[in-house]
């Protein structure tokens, strides 16, 4: 299988850090990463597009002519394909919980930074919209809120005791909009104390680009 991806970006850096908790555990997942330079526009080239019509990455070709273009749905395809240990959950409830937190990280949190750091500094060189940017920012800080709240019974992690799949999503978010000058909201203790147990994990810190201070 061959992998799609552009470091940095932080839905390609949701799949890259859940293959990378996943050799942490001691399943090596058969992938070849192939870089899709995005600031050189490769990803709106004939051969990209041929992959993925929308030109996003991560792109998971499965075999010839057979792609997954969502990262969750690569996420959860490699989760069918090698199951053990399970990043999901092992119960109904816990499985449950776990989805609606990635749920929460994805759609909460990583998307309105992601549009946070476009109509701020944008990678691609979009123009600055200060004023979308503050919206975005009140998002993003209320589903940090509810991250933070989650993480308030004291467990280590989003999937609990473990690393979950709702972990590498909510990294990867945090990433991308730390590194490029999103400031965390007052009070996130629990949330602050999770990034330094995420960030000191050895499984992905070659996968994350910011770097938190001591």
């Amino acid at each position: 299988m061959r992998l799609y991806t552009c470091r940095g970006a932080p839905h390609a850096a949701r799949v890259q850090l859940y293959v990378a908790e996943k050799a942490a555990s001691g399943i090596d997942i058969p992938l070849e990463p192939l870089e899709v330079d995005l600031r050189a526009g490769e990803h709106r080239m004939p051969a990209h597009l041929a992959r993925n019509r929308a030109g996003t990455v991560p792109v998971l070709e499965i075999q010839p002519g057979v792609y997954l273009t969502e990262s969750l749905a690569i996420v959860e395809y490699l989760e069918e394909c090698f199951p053990h240990p399970p990043m999901w959950g092992v119960t109904p409830l816990s499985r449950a919980r776990q989805r609606e937190l990635d749920r929460i990280a994805e759609l909460r949190v990583l998307r309105p930074i992601a549009q946070w750091v476009n109509a701020t500094n944008s990678p691609l060189g979009q123009d600055p919209d200060p004023g979308a940017a503050k919206g975005y920012e009140k998002a993003a800080a209320s589903g940090i809120s509810q991250i933070d709240a989650a993480l308030q019974d004291g467990q280590d992690y989003l999937g609990g005791d473990s690393c979950g799949i709702a972990d590498c999503t909510l990294a990867a978010g945090l990433d991308f909009g730390l590194k490029r000058g999103f400031a965390l909201p007052d009070g996130a203790s629990a949330l602050n104390d999770w990034i330094r147990r995420f960030w000191s994990r050895r499984s992905s810190s070659e996968h994350l680009r910011w770097t938190p201070t001591p």
